[in-house]
């Protein structure tokens, strides 16, 4: 089960919330809610079948102008903060990869 984290406009006040559905999860299941197939949700917003079983098996993000699509079509908002939370995580990951492989080089340079 994947978690991420969002931000709620409450008045003034900001909070973080946990969320356990992912954006390619929370697409598949507004577009199943709605009967609508991958192949036919495809057509509509213009990409290949196997490219919205990526988005929604989490494999991929899809760039923002695609979301923008996908939400028009799937009628909905809530879609995007998912998308900001996947990108956040997304960057999280690379970050802490980047981190790694710098220890990892440091090491390598320190020990010559």
């Amino acid at each position: 089960m994947k978690y991420f984290f969002h931000i709620e406009q409450g008045g003034e006040f900001c909070y973080y919330k946990r969320m356990k559905e992912s954006l390619g999860k929370a697409i598949q299941n507004r577009r199943k809610a709605l009967k609508i197939t991958a192949l036919a949700l495809a057509g509509k917003v213009g990409i290949d079948r196997t490219y919205i079983t990526k988005v929604e098996s989490d494999v991929v993000i899809p760039p923002r102008k695609l979301l923008d699509r996908i939400i028009e079509e799937l009628k909905d908002t809530s879609l995007i903060t998912l998308y900001f939370a996947a990108k956040r995580h997304n960057l999280n990951q690379k970050i802490k990869t980047l981190a790694k492989d710098e220890a990892e080089a440091v090491k390598k340079f320190k020990h010559k």
